[in-house]
């Protein structure tokens, strides 16, 4: 069990996407994620470099949505959480 405030944040970082609605391609938000390789969708970027002068890109973000996670029961959303908690332990 986290023992600190910024251990406690950690966790709730790390987890707070089980309560979140997946993406239309089925993957789950992540706080600080780092983002997908535009160009090949791949997870790790082994390299990339900030554009000078910086440029502006709009890119349409879907609002976040807990339709599911507001279905589940207490007892659900504890063991939810408990089980995401538990993958973060082992990986």
């Amino acid at each position: 069990m986290p023992r600190s405030d910024l251990e406690r944040s950690d966790l709730l970082q790390l987890v707070f996407g089980v309560a979140c609605d997946p993406a239309a391609d089925g993957t789950r938000l992540q706080i600080g994620r780092m983002p997908r390789c535009p160009w090949c969708d791949a997870a790790k970027i082994e390299n990339w470099e900030a554009t000078e002068p910086p440029r502006m890109v709009e890119v349409d973000i879907r609002h976040v949505t807990h339709v599911a996670w507001r279905r589940l029961t207490d007892l659900e959303k504890v063991k939810v959480v408990a089980d995401a908690v538990e993958e973060i332990r082992r990986s």
